[in-house]
């Protein structure tokens, strides 16, 4: 009986101070969590300025990075050779973190978990997903594991969700001429249709369809269009700023071949303004159409 009580005493204690433990890990863990991410900003910025030894001695003496590619690098040393070799063959590049999360699940472990953004000119963001476990060594923060992986490419759905404002029925209308687009996803989601009709004094003279998709290889939109006439073209888009650029070429039913510049400018009453440039058919300059507001019905 006295046993039974000892071990039911012990066993109450052993709770209690686990307790007592973790009220204090809680306690300590919103100034952790700021020491954290004062070490992010200092790695970022070490990054920014080129500097491998500042980079290196935020790591521990054996930390280890795994590379998106497989490579593990294990070592103060060895990360410090790594980074500078990276800094001489990519000069132009930036590093970007999108918020990263900070955890502390106790008073000398802490996981850092997020997404980073490696920028160079010219080029699409490379996204890449990290975690990253930080240890406390005698009372300071350091860096001990970092694992990279590719961000899984966007299903081509996601990526015409960036299109979606292009749904519905669109007209443009004046006293002679009107232009009917109604704008719709396929079966799942993963092209637009744009299926367009222009009348003349009420009566139909052209009428097509247009196909959005998004390119994984071209990392860009693309769209493809026929029309009733026999005309047939392809265009290319690319948002810039708050609207988005279509390049466009087209053969026409007697064979010639024009190209245009078209530019969608969404606006915050559901409208959007269509305008076309540098309009070419055979060499041959055409005059610049718009700009015109296009309203949803």
């Amino acid at each position: 009986m006295i046993h039974r009580q000892m071990l039911f005493l012990l066993a109450v204690c052993t709770v209690a101070a686990a307790g007592a433990t973790v009220t204090q890990a809680q306690q300590d863990a919103p100034d952790d969590e700021a020491r954290i991410r004062k070490n992010i900003a200092a790695y970022l910025e070490a990054f920014r300025n080129r500097d491998a030894d500042a980079m290196a001695a935020l790591w521990t003496e054996d930390g280890e990075y795994l590379t998106p590619g497989g490579e593990l690098i294990k070592g103060r040393a060895a990360l410090k050779e790594s980074f500078e070799r990276n800094f001489e063959d990519n000069e132009d590049v930036r590093v970007e973190l999108d918020d990263p999360s900070v955890r502390v699940p106790s008073p000398s472990v802490a996981v850092e978990e997020g997404t980073a953004y490696v920028i160079r000119p010219d080029a699409a963001p490379e996204v890449i997903n990290y975690v990253a476990v930080h240890v406390k060594e005698a009372g300071e923060w350091k860096l001990d594991s970092l694992r990279e992986a590719d961000a899984p490419e966007p299903m081509a759905a996601d990526q015409l969700q960036q299109l979606s404002w292009l749904l519905g029925r669109w007209v443009d209308q004046d006293d002679d001429s009107t232009v009917e687009t109604t704008c719709k996803f396929t079966k799942h989601g993963n092209f637009i249709t744009r299926s367009f009709r222009v009348s003349l004094q009420g009566e139909a003279s052209l009428e097509g369809t247009q196909v959005i998709g998004w390119d994984p290889v071209k990392k860009t939109f693309r769209s493809w269009m026929f029309d009733t006439e026999g005309g047939f073209g392809e265009g290319t888009w690319n948002q810039q700023g708050d609207r988005w650029v279509v390049r466009t070429t087209q053969t026409l039913t007697d064979g010639s071949r024009a190209s245009a510049i078209n530019i969608l400018q969404p606006q915050e009453d559901g409208s959007y303004i269509w305008q076309s440039t540098g309009r070419d058919v055979d060499g041959h300059p055409q005059p610049n159409l718009g700009p015109v507001t296009i309203v949803r019905q």
